[in-house]
């Protein structure tokens, strides 16, 4: 059940915040209140649009792979963005590509 799983992550020392309000801004204000000032946000497409919708993203970064791994996903838009040229940084046989965000709140 989802709640034993929840009662034993706490057990472990893992704070869960429950609140019915699914603002982006509510949340971030709330890790803000408890000292968090940087936030990586690795979800998939739909929540990293989110992000990028309510102008809450002050860095992109992603990585080109040789390797295949299907069709994935497809990747959140950045249209409308102000960004600079991504930095590129080369990790083995992946790159590193990111780039800051100008405009965001």
């Amino acid at each position: 059940c989802a709640e034993g799983h929840l009662s034993a992550l706490e057990k472990q020392g893992v704070v869960i915040d429950r609140f019915g309000d699914e603002s982006l801004a509510v949340v971030l204000e709330r890790l803000a209140g408890r000292g968090v000032l940087s936030l990586l946000v690795e979800g998939g497409p739909t929540l990293q649009q989110a992000f990028i919708d309510q102008r809450l993203v002050d860095r992109l970064q992603w990585v080109a792979s040789p390797k295949s791994l299907g069709s994935g996903v497809p990747a959140a838009s950045r249209d409308g963005l102000d960004v600079e040229e991504p930095r590129i940084t080369t990790l083995g046989d992946d790159v590193l590509m990111e780039t800051d965000v100008y405009g965001s709140d």
